[in-house]
C-alpha cells in the first residue's frame, strides 16, 4: 500500500503538521520525505512511512527591563537540558561578550558592564538560535 500524507513546514517558526497516519501518533513520527516544494516561506512535503522525523526542541527567551539603565534579566526556557551559549554584539556585529555553558531553564542577569547603546544578544542551543535587541540607557 502506497499511502501518502502531506505536511507543511512553516520556515518562520518551524512547525510541522502531519496526520498521525504515518507511523505512530506521537513524536517521533516515522515518515519518508519524497518531494519538497517551497513557496513564500512555506515548504510542503509528500510523505510515505519509513524514515524518522525528530521532534522539535522548544527554546524561548524573554528579556525583562528593556530598555534598562543597569542590567537585563534574560529568562531562558527550553524543553532540552543542553546548555546554551549567549553572544552579545553591538550594532556593527562586533562580538563584545560570549557566555558559554549557561543552563537551560535559568534566569541570567547581563549587561551591567555595557555602556549606553543598542545591542543584540544571540541565545543558541544546538541548532536553535533566538535573537533579541537590547537598549541600554
Amino acid at each position: 500500500a502506497n499511502s501518502s500524507n502531506n505536511f507543511y513546514l512553516f520556515i518562520d517558526d518551524i512547525s510541522i503538521t502531519s496526520p498521525s497516519v504515518c507511523n505512530g501518533s506521537a513524536p517521533p513520527v516515522t515518515c519518508n520525505l519524497t518531494t519538497v516544494q517551497a513557496s513564500r516561506g512555506v515548504a510542503s512535503n509528500t510523505a510515505e512511512p519509513t524514515a524518522p522525523i525528530a521532534s522539535a526542541n522548544e527554546l524561548t527567551v524573554k528579556v525583562l527591563a528593556n530598555p534598562s539603565a543597569s542590567a537585563f534579566s534574560l529568562n531562558i526556557k527550553s524543553s532540552s537540558t543542553v546548555n546554551v551559549t549567549l553572544r552579545i554584539t553591538d550594532l556593527f556585529g562586533r562580538t563584545l561578550k560570549v557566555i558559554d555553558h549557561v543552563q537551560s531553564n535559568a534566569t541570567l542577569n547581563i549587561g551591567e558592564d555595557l555602556p549606553r547603546g543598542n545591542y543584540v544578544v544571540e541565545v543558541k542551543q544546538n541548532t536553535i538560535t533566538k535573537v533579541l535587541k537590547l537598549v541600554k540607557l
